[in-house]
């Protein structure tokens, strides 16, 4: 099984992506705040990152911090509305995906395949 990181807020859609993801061969491995998920990423070793946000302003702290300690790891940032500005201000910290909510599952299990695969590759 692939191991994932998903940072989500909220717990019904934690709960969500977990059970949609496990069947395709994924772990997920879920935490609510951005803290726990740098925690969890110095005692674990994960494929990428799903990361949701409605403000980009944690998630740019939060790649803020991956990449300061040279952790290229993907993610992939799951929003509802993301204007011009903060795709741009994101994209300075790549390797990143943006994926506007609502998205489809088969869509969001492409991009992770694609992710694994150039990993792998």
């Amino acid at each position: 099984m692939k191991q994932v990181l998903l940072v989500e807020p909220d717990f019904y859609p934690r709960v969500a992506i977990d059970d949609q993801l496990a069947p395709h061969g994924y772990h997920v491995v879920s935490v609510k705040r951005v803290r726990d998920a740098l925690i969890k990423l110095k005692t674990q070793v994960f494929k990428m990152v799903l990361m949701s946000y409605e403000d980009v302003d944690p998630a740019l702290r939060f790649l803020a911090t991956l990449r300061q300690t040279q952790n290229k790891i993907p993610v992939i940032l799951l929003t509802k509305r993301p204007t011009q500005e903060d795709l741009f201000r994101l994209m300075t910290f790549p390797p990143i995906e943006v994926m506007v909510k609502p998205y489809s599952l088969h869509k969001l299990l492409d991009r992770m395949d694609a992710i694994c695969k150039g990993i792998e590759s």
